[in-house]
């Protein structure tokens, strides 16, 4: 299946052009909540803070105030960018599926909205809630909508027929 604008993906050997359009959406997104909190977390005096912090609740390892920050950062920063990356496969398979079948996007997107919400919810009361008051909420929300956004638009830019398609269907 050829993508529009694939070409300019750049070739990677044997990965089709709808795992590269996903893991391209999944990397976007990712380093946009990455950005996000980079800024976020200078701006208040503390780089880093968020990403060290949740990595060392995902991983055990040391605090931001106890200790090397390094291992927790880039624990995180791989487990973000990966469940990103899976987030990016699965609206590249959604969308061009969508594509197949325009009337299956409504339904389709609102169970897809509901799997991301239930599997972050999921992941913020296993691992995020022991340190609630340590992290900026408002800033995650903001990140999280600046992440929904990038990967949104990537995908819309690469799709444009899709909105037109359902009308017409």
């Amino acid at each position: 299946m050829k993508i529009a604008g694939s070409d300019r993906l750049g070739a990677v050997p044997g990965m089709s052009a709808l795992a590269r359009e996903g893991l391209v959406g999944g990397l976007l997104s990712a380093a946009a909540l990455a950005l996000w909190f980079f800024v976020t977390d200078t701006l208040a005096g503390q780089p880093f803070h968020t990403p060290a912090l949740l990595g060392a609740r995902l991983f055990g390892g040391p605090t931001p105030s106890s200790g090397s920050i390094a291992g927790p950062v880039a624990g995180y920063t791989l487990f973000h960018g990966l469940a990103f990356v899976a987030a990016g496969l699965m609206v590249a398979w959604a969308v061009a599926a969508f594509e197949r079948t325009p009337p299956l996007m409504i339904p389709g997107s609102f169970f897809l909205v509901v799997f991301f919400e239930f599997v972050y919810y999921t992941y913020v009361l296993a691992f995020v809630e022991p340190v609630l008051g340590q992290v900026n909420w408002p800033a995650v929300l903001v990140g999280n909508l600046l992440a929904a956004a990038s990967m949104v638009g990537y995908f819309w830019r690469r799709h444009p027929d899709l909105l037109r398609r359902l009308a017409r269907d």
